[in-house]
């Protein structure tokens, strides 16, 4: 390996990236976690957590069902008076049902990953990506000094507009991650005791490979 990527790599070491975080978590206000409490997953049925009730998408397509109905109710009652947006609703229904579809699985999959055994324990920040807009969870290994590099990372969501850093972890700490660690695989990471719904699966960072030096060099721009 030359020097030049030697530099580069030892610029996206655990030390630097622990000061961006400290740095980000500033400048938002973030000085500890904002994780609400919801319904163990390790003891209920995943649609029973808050968490995973909004990674299914089923509230707005129980919404869209329920304006659906209204709408027909409307219309057999008064047919003169059918909006004329009335014929795209089922199309809207149709959309809403298939991404919950493929939400309840997702959320049914991670419900099953997170009551595994943890298969690593690592160290992590916490930070703020300008270029996909999303927090994200950056992992390193537990051994090793301040110049260990990164193994991984999750992306996060934030919240809605009036809570944008809701249900995010503390900056900097200790995660123990259940599933397999790899490439494009669904891994729940469990810091103090509660899961963290990641928003994508598991993604490993190669510091030789350039998409992902950019990625990282995204997360620890200053503010």
């Amino acid at each position: 390996m030359n020097m030049q990527n030697e530099e580069g790599q030892a610029s996206f070491s655990l030390g630097r990236m622990i000061e961006a975080s400290e740095s980000q978590a500033k400048y938002r206000g973030l000085t500890g976690s904002t994780m609400r409490r919801e319904v163990d997953i390790r003891r209920a049925a995943w649609w029973r957590v808050r968490g995973l009730q909004n990674a299914s998408h089923t509230l707005p397509f129980l919404g869209t069902l329920c304006l659906s109905a209204l709408t027909a109710m409307m219309g057999f009652r008064n047919p003169d008076s059918i909006p004329f947006w009335i014929f795209i609703l089922p199309l809207i229904t149709v959309v809403w049902a298939v991404i919950a579809a493929f939400g309840c699985r997702r959320a049914w999959g991670m419900a099953r990953i997170a009551r595994l055994q943890p298969s690593v324990h690592v160290r992590y920040v916490l930070l703020h990506s300008y270029a996909s807009e999303a927090p994200w969870l950056v992992f390193f290994p537990r051994s090793g000094g301040d110049e260990v590099e990164p193994m991984g990372a999750l992306a996060l969501k934030y919240g809605p507009m009036r809570d944008r850093l809701r249900d995010l972890p503390e900056p900097i700490g200790i995660a123990a991650l259940t599933g397999e660690v790899s490439g494009a695989s669904v891994v729940v990471p469990w810091i103090n005791d509660r899961p963290v719904w990641p928003a994508a699966s598991f993604k490993e960072i190669n510091l030789s490979d350039p998409r992902h030096s950019r990625m990282v060099s995204e997360l620890i721009r200053a503010e």
